[in-house]
């Protein structure tokens, strides 16, 4: 199994806060910390099963920036 290691950033915005993974253009925001990294997790699980369900992860990784 590839290991493919992410890092969000974790913003404060307004009355919340907005988690954001670099180059997949992925966003989670929530109340807390915490919430806007879980909305950003399920985002990200989603569209890893998306991308696995067309055959397109690696292509899309790879347009990501994230090549071997």
């Amino acid at each position: 199994m590839e290991q493919l290691v992410l890092t969000a950033q974790v913003v404060r915005e307004d009355e919340g806060y907005v988690a954001r993974l670099g180059g997949l253009e992925l966003a989670g925001s929530g109340e807390s910390i915490q919430q806007a990294q879980d909305e950003l997790v399920d985002k990200l699980r989603g569209w890893i099963e998306i991308h696995e369900a067309d055959e397109t992860l690696e292509e899309a990784l790879g347009e990501a920036g994230f090549s071997e």
